[in-house]
């Protein structure tokens, strides 16, 4: 049964997909028609929901952060609900890049803003495509490299023929799957009155200790805020504002997200239940969550591939390098640039281990660094110019890559250079300065022993105020701000141009919208 049902997703995302195939470059890019408020919110919430799902039910938060997981990824939609949608889509662009460049006008700001699409939409590529290769090597068998060429190559048939359209298809039918499945295994859920213990892994048997304990208020709060901050700065799901028929049906569209993301508070505990109740069917419940699951995946795969493909193809080969290619040449363009996401994100797919997992969870500090704050004093303060934007676009993702890398990888080098920050007790500092005298002392074979156990004292330590890695925003968000905040007021204003330009993105409807 589980074969024929993850054969038909996989087949059913490929039929729809090339159903609403194109030869327009404009259709490719934001569809062939705006799409009604309630489907566009079913396709936003499967674009958000798979990764929140991904990192509650395998992920580095040891089942202690569905609550966190929930309130952070409906707040950061809210986010875009009340401050970007509407005046993005008045903007009508194709993709965020071309926004920060239209209105910071710098050449570096694009730069920038292709970085940061590529550094936080990559990582969680990979991810889903890691479980979605799990999920298929699990059903048909052969080794991770067969298994993720077939989820790869699922996703670009289905992804390639109409783009934006393909991919409107795709979330909205899979997005249906997976809203059945929370509703049944919410059921067993209340049926069976039984939660699962443990993680359901995807066929990973060996994920990394949980980051967050059961009574780590601070830390739940700390990711319920990274959540929404990254969730809001998300480009595959800030450009569903274009596929919206104006700037009302957009805020309204990520309203009706947020009512389909409602049931992502059952979800973790729901599939957990079903996946591991020992009354209820479980069998078949196990196996029509596990295909949901790899619904969801291929339906948010699909939109961060074209986030990336469309910043290769618009941003890069368009706007930057052949402004004056035709409309042809920029199709084969796209379809180039969604090949090339997706042959990369396929090769480190299938190499990587459960380690992919955590550092997927980096994404949202990394969206919320490198795009929020420019993003969101471009749109809304026009004395924002573009020396400013560069400067704290640049700020805000090296600090939040300083502090996703440094403490994991060099934790005695971090912790020595800020230990005055870190939350070590007294008693943590003396074991430290300890284990630090007896690598010193240490000679042959043992060094190395005391080396390790000195750099794994370090790595607990290693942290400002006791936040953990991926919650790197909470610091370079600030930055960002005030970086792009202080430059621009010592930097000359934005020509006049530009600031009618932001207050037209804020101006009344004309007629009904």
């Amino acid at each position: 049964m589980i074969k024929v049902l993850v054969l038909g997703t996989l087949v059913a995302a490929v039929v729809v997909g090339v159903i609403a195939k194109t030869a327009r470059i404009s259709a490719f890019y934001a569809g062939d028609g705006p799409l009604p408020p309630a489907r566009n919110g079913l396709a936003i919430a499967a674009s958000a929901m798979p990764a929140a799902l991904l990192a509650s039910l395998t992920g580095p938060f040891g089942g202690q952060g569905d609550m966190a997981i929930f309130v952070g990824v409906l707040g950061g939609v809210l986010l875009i609900a009340l401050l970007l949608a509407a005046p993005l889509r008045r903007f009508a662009g194709y993709t965020l890049p071309d926004f920060l460049t239209e209105r910071f006008q710098g050449g570096d700001v694009r730069i920038l803003g292709i970085i940061a699409v590529l550094l936080c939409s990559l990582p969680l590529l990979v991810a889903v495509l890691w479980f979605s290769r799990s999920v298929v090597g699990q059903v048909f068998g052969g080794d991770r490299g067969s298994a993720t060429l077939i989820a790869s190559t699922v996703l670009l048939v289905a992804a390639l023929p109409g783009g934006m359209g393909s991919v409107n298809s795709i979330q909205v039918a899979l997005g249906r799957v997976l809203i059945a499945a929370v509703a049944v295994a919410a059921i067993v859920l209340l049926a069976t009155g039984t939660a699962g213990v443990s993680s359901y892994d995807a066929g990973a048997r060996q994920l990394p200790p949980g980051l967050l304990a059961a009574n780590d208020w601070n830390g739940k709060a700390a990711l319920a805020i990274t959540l929404a901050l990254g969730t809001a700065s998300l480009p595959h799901l800030l450009m569903r504002s274009i596929t919206a028929a104006s700037p009302q049906a957009a805020r309204c569209s990520f309203g009706w997200a947020l009512l389909f993301l409602a049931p992502l508070y059952f979800a973790p505990q729901a599939f957990r239940a079903a996946l591991e109740a020992q009354s209820f069917a479980p069998g078949v419940l196990a196996v029509f969550v596990t295909t949901a699951l790899l619904a969801a995946s291929l339906a948010a795969a699909s939109g961060l591939a074209l986030a990336m493909g469309n910043a290769l193809s618009y941003d890069i080969y368009y706007k930057s390098l052949v402004p004056t290619a035709p409309p042809e040449l920029r199709l084969h363009a796209a379809w180039a640039g969604l090949v090339l996401v997706v042959a990369i994100a396929a090769g480190l797919a299938s190499r990587a281990d459960t380690e992919v997992v955590p550092l997927a969870a980096w994404c949202f500090s990394l969206a919320a660094s490198g795009i929020l704050p420019v993003l969101a004093l471009g749109l809304w303060w026009k004395r924002a110019n573009g020396q400013g934007a560069a400067a704290g676009g640049v700020a805000g993702l090296a600090l939040c890559l300083y502090y996703l890398v440094a403490p994991r990888y060099i934790p005695i080098t971090f912790y020595e250079t800020s230990s005055f920050l870190s939350n070590a007790t007294p008693d943590d500092a003396a074991s430290y300065l300890l284990l630090k005298q007896a690598y010193a002392l240490a000679e042959g074979a043992a060094k190395g022993a005391a080396f390790g156990a000195w750099e794994a004292k370090a790595g607990s330590l290693a942290n400002w105020g006791g936040v953990s890695g991926v919650c790197a925003a909470l610091f370079a968000v600030p930055v960002g701000f005030l970086v792009t905040i202080v430059v621009s007021l010592f930097t000359p204003a934005p020509s006049a141009d530009v600031q009618r330009f932001v207050e037209e993105l804020h101006a009344p409807a004309q007629g009904t919208e």
